[in-house]
């Protein structure tokens, strides 16, 4: 199964149905991580609604599907291949044919020996929509909680979520 595909699967009893949904967006999440690690744009873009918007602080905000390819495009020829995301604690709340979910986000670059791979904490804050192929990235927001350059950079990791 490539990276832009998902299997969404039906249940009669709702309950079940929203855990169904709530494991196919923690699956896309991972999707991501695995595609921006691979440096597999084609896998990466395809993850996000072709009206989706990313707030991503000092890397900017990306509205539309062109603009979230492009940035994509300049970030993984300045990392790709030399990065592993890891995201922890998540929670994600379905309604519907929308979800939320937040995430921790653990960053590491891999340079020089004895350099700390570690370079970003922070804390993903997503929509979510199915369409037609399955769950797809909406909306993604990060808050940098820490960095290698600035140390502890906000305490926003732990508020809840504001997704604007």
């Amino acid at each position: 199964m490539s990276a832009s595909e998902s299997i969404t699967p039906t249940h009669p009893d709702p309950a079940v149905q929203r855990l169904l949904d709530a494991e196919a967006v923690r699956e896309l999440r991972h999707r991501y991580c695995w595609a921006y690690d691979r440096t597999d744009l084609a896998g990466l873009v395809a993850l996000f609604t072709d009206d989706a918007v990313c707030v991503f602080g000092p890397f900017g905000q990306w509205e539309g599907i062109d603009q979230i390819t492009e940035g994509y495009r300049d970030s993984l020829a300045t990392l790709g291949g030399k990065t592993m995301h890891a995201i922890t604690n998540d929670v994600v709340t379905v309604d519907g044919d929308t979800a939320h979910g937040e995430f921790y986000l653990l960053d590491f670059t891999f340079g020089a020996p004895k350099e700390n791979p570690l370079k970003i904490i922070a804390h993903y804050l997503e929509d979510y929509r199915r369409e037609g192929s399955g769950w797809k990235i909406a909306r993604s927001r990060i808050n940098f909680v820490w960095n290698e350059d600035q140390g502890h950079i906000t305490g926003e990791a732990h508020k809840p979520a504001a997704t604007s």
